[in-house]
This record gives structure tokens, sequence and C-alpha cells, in this order.
């Protein structure tokens, strides 16, 4: 952390890795969670209706949209967090 604020201070102040250092939103981080989300979301869907006898009842497609509708919500959160991030900086 400690060398990211130190690159971050340390750069031009027009430069894009002051603005990338700055923001702290790790966009990685989110969208490596939004992928999980929509691949259990597209395994449980897969599971339910090919391989169990079960099929896609009330109860399995709730999960899959809770899971779905979670990805969405840390998108927009997401957006909001840079977004929010962007506009405090100073130049």
């Amino acid at each position: 952390m400690a060398t990211e604020m130190m690159l971050a201070t340390s750069a031009p102040p027009e430069s894009e890795t002051m603005l990338a250092m700055t923001v702290g939103v790790s966009p990685i981080s989110v969208t490596c969670t939004v992928i999980a989300q929509v691949i259990a979301a597209a395994i449980s869907w897969a599971i339910t209706v090919h391989v169990t006898e079960i099929g896609l009842t009330p109860t399995v497609m709730a999960s899959i949209v809770s899971l779905s509708g979670g990805a969405l919500v840390a998108n927009i959160i997401s957006v909001a967090m840079v977004v929010t991030e962007t506009l405090m900086l100073r130049r």
C-alpha cells in the first residue's frame, strides 16, 4: 500500500498512473467477483436442467436470478465508486 501511495504522489499531475493509483477501486477484483457469480448461475442452471431430473423449479430459478442480480448490483456499485472517486480527484 505504501508503494502504491508513493507512486501516486510522485507521478506527474496529468499522468494516467496518478489517476489509476488514486482511484482506489480495483476493477479486477470486482470483475472476478462478477464473473464468479455469473459462472455459478450458469453452472446451477446447467446442472439443474441437464443433469438432475428436478427441472427448472421456481426455487432454482430464484437462486439463478439471485446470483445474476448480485453480479448486476456489484457492477453498478463499482461504477458508482469509480465515478465518485474520479469526480473527487484534485487537479
